[in-house]
């Protein structure tokens, strides 16, 4: 797919980024005017889910859309995750793109199994 970036698809993309969506329990926006992603975040910081658009993902970062998804998903059981880094060891972080909000909200409450 040949697409070029457009920036009033992307500022578009911001202020509607949940539209369609409940917020899950918890949580709340997370993102900051310079981000590329809009992003919501769980209360214990330890839950961070960005929301990407095309625009964003071959805009900013000059990325193939074969590997675009529209959300990542990312947590740990213990620790925060927002600019964090974790070692490849770390069975406790996860992080995963997706397509489907019901895959990042069933993720949410396998998280939360943890807590």
């Amino acid at each position: 797919m040949d697409l070029e970036f457009n920036r009033d698809r992307q500022i578009k993309h911001w202020k509607h980024f949940l539209d369609g969506k409940v917020m899950p329990d918890g949580f709340s926006n997370s993102s900051y005017d310079d981000d590329v992603f809009p992003s919501i975040e769980h209360e214990s910081n330890r839950v961070h889910i960005m929301f990407l658009d095309v625009d964003g993902w071959i805009g900013d970062f000059g990325n193939d859309f074969t590997n675009f998804a529209k959300y990542r998903f990312e947590s740990h059981d213990t620790q925060y995750v927002y600019a964090n880094s974790f070692s490849d060891d770390d069975s406790q972080h996860k992080v995963f793109l997706t397509n489907e909000w019901d895959e990042v909200l069933a993720a949410i409450e396998e998280w939360r199994k943890t807590q």
